[in-house]
């Protein structure tokens, strides 16, 4: 059983890291860039992200994926297609609103990371049965959640 409440022991460039890194693991480099490519240069994208920090909004649970939706290069594409162009775009966002005046506060923004995977995940059914990518994903976490926890438990031995 997959454990998605291991989300919450990230911090959201960390969940927006692991997640890219993993994509660009499974289908490539090339891929993963396309998809940034579509993302820098999409005018919906900048004037979304415009918006929000002339009006210092924080952005709804589902903003980013809806607008990475609507560029057609997304129409037809998998969730974790989807997931990858919404979290890139958040990320872009937090780098160019982070000298702003007004600061998103860690939750809403944690929330806001959390809620974009979630919903990339539940665009696409697996009938497969196979492990999907959002499955690996989250094994992911689980896995350097425990080494995490492994080398404080030693620090923690050793009197570190």
């Amino acid at each position: 059983m997959i454990n998605r409440g291991v989300l919450i022991i990230f911090a959201p460039e960390e969940l927006i890291v692991l997640y890219l890194g993993l994509y660009n693991q499974e289908y490539g480099n090339k891929k993963g860039l396309e998809i940034v490519s579509k993302i820098k240069s999409s005018k919906k994208i900048q004037e979304f992200i415009t918006r929000l920090r002339i009006e210092k909004l924080p952005p709804a649970d589902d903003g980013f994926i809806t607008i990475v939706n609507s560029i057609p290069y997304f129409f037809f594409s998998k969730g974790e297609t989807l997931g990858y162009g919404a979290l890139f775009a958040i990320r872009e966002w937090m780098e160019q609103s982070s000298n702003d005046s007004i600061q998103l506060n860690y939750r809403t923004l944690h929330n806001v990371v959390v809620e974009t995977i979630f919903r990339a995940e539940k665009t696409k059914v697996n009938l497969s049965g196979n492990l999907t990518f959002f499955n690996k994903y989250y094994n992911l976490l689980e896995e350097v959640a425990k080494v995490n926890f492994d080398k404080l438990a030693q620090k923690k031995d050793f009197g570190e």
